[in-house]
């Protein structure tokens, strides 16, 4: 019998197991020589730790579960005077999860809350009448003694913010003073924001939450969702996140890790954590050319072999790493597997090499006729065609990916 792939409440499996163990004597004593009793998958894996996180944490351990499968069964059938069954089980989930973990390279940050330039702050010199109210609220923040005052501040600025867009709809409002009031906006967010969480209020407000996710960061990582971590977006299955680098900074930036591909479901959406929001990740402050990696563990069960070709991102590269106390560092890097090329990617959508090929070096030989470049051209052209098509279908970060 099957009760599902991950059983969170021990008193689950106990009244399931009974259940069948009854059944399994109902047989018996029909006549039927059944020998073997499979009591399924149901295993669970702690994906919140020590956090006690909906759908991710389990209420027991290895021998619990063993104790109470075996104890179950063994109370019915001396009650019912039946021979035990011999146990199997499918604990896959609990046998693989931890096997696997998928390392993301951070490629670039969008930052909702960019500071403004000083003297967008001050601007007095023909500005609409609605920024110079924006700028006052600013002002105002400053002088907030408490948290009514506060958002207040917040409120205004929602009102104003939708008054200049509406301006810029019509007419009324340049380009250039709506980016002002953008900027304005997100200024007040960021301050209204800083004050409320330095008060560590008790219930937050909601306005604090609604602030925690506008200003949330959006980290781009190197991954597809749908390929890499697709029980995430199909059935909200939370996965550890946390990053690999930096480890001895605190992390200071709330963030979100978005995918490379063109959907907007392809992001992780709620993470493990300590947060009372759990829908983003304390992370550093991202420094341009400098490689930050993330780690997200726990994806050995189902993920490898689930996850599709969504906007054509295929097989990662696959490093198999051993522990060995006899090892320099104390780990034995068996063998490096090469991902999916865009070649090969290609091929499984019915774009096949050798036709892409000889279109390419047609379109080539045409150009070169017709004068618009030269052949030294063409075959640099080609040779950086066939290079791509040789590469992964991820971006290229081999310049700072680990080896």
């Amino acid at each position: 019998f099957h009760l599902g792939s991950q059983i969170a409440d021990i008193q689950v499996l106990r009244s399931a197991v009974k259940e069948i163990t009854q059944i399994y004597a109902d047989l018996i004593e029909r006549g039927l020589n059944i020998r073997y009793l499979d009591v399924g998958g149901g295993l669970g894996v702690n994906y919140g730790g020590d956090i006690d996180t909906p759908d991710a944490a389990i209420n027991y351990g290895l021998r619990e579960y063993a104790n109470v499968v075996v104890y179950a069964v063994k109370e019915i059938c001396d009650e019912r005077g039946v021979a035990p069954p011999t146990l199997l089980s499918e604990s896959g989930r609990a046998l693989t999860a931890h096997h696997s973990m998928l390392v993301v390279p951070v490629l670039g940050v969008h930052r909702p809350d960019s500071p403004p330039m000083p003297e967008q702050r001050g601007m007095a010199t023909e500005q609409a009448a609605v920024l110079t109210r924006m700028g006052r609220v600013y002002e105002d923040i400053e002088t907030a003694a408490n948290t009514g005052m506060l958002l207040e501040c917040y409120h205004d600025a929602l009102e104003l913010r939708e008054e200049t867009e509406q301006m810029a709809r019509l007419g009324y409002l340049s380009v250039e003073k709506l980016a002002h009031a953008d900027s304005l906006y997100w200024s007040i967010c960021r301050e209204v924001l800083r004050r409320l969480a330095a008060m560590q209020l008790n219930p937050v407000p909601p306005e604090q939450t609604e602030l925690e996710e506008q200003l949330t960061d959006q980290y781009l990582g190197d991954f597809s969702v749908f390929h890499s971590i697709i029980d995430h977006w199909a059935i909200d299955q939370l996965f550890p996140v946390m990053p690999l680098h930096r480890l001895q900074e605190p992390p200071e930036r709330r963030a979100r890790l978005v995918d490379l591909t063109c959907d907007s479901d392809g992001k992780i959406s709620q993470y493990v954590s300590s947060h009372a929001n759990p829908g983003w990740l304390p992370l550093h402050e991202y420094h341009r050319g400098e490689p930050y990696y993330l780690g997200i563990f726990l994806v050995g069960a189902y993920q490898e072999i689930l996850g599709d070709a969504h906007n054509l991102f295929g097989r990662v590269d696959e490093v198999h790493v051993y522990a060995r106390e006899e090892e320099q560092g104390n780990i034995w890097i068996e063998k490096h597997l090469r991902g999916i090329t865009v070649r090969e990617m290609l091929s499984q959508v019915q774009y096949f090499p050798g036709d892409l090929d000889r279109r390419m070096s047609e379109f080539l030989h045409r150009q070169i006729r017709a004068g618009r470049i030269r052949p030294a051209e063409a075959t640099r052209m080609l040779a950086a065609y066939n290079r791509g098509l040789d590469g992964t279908t991820y971006c290229d970060t081999c310049s700072s990916s680990p080896s």
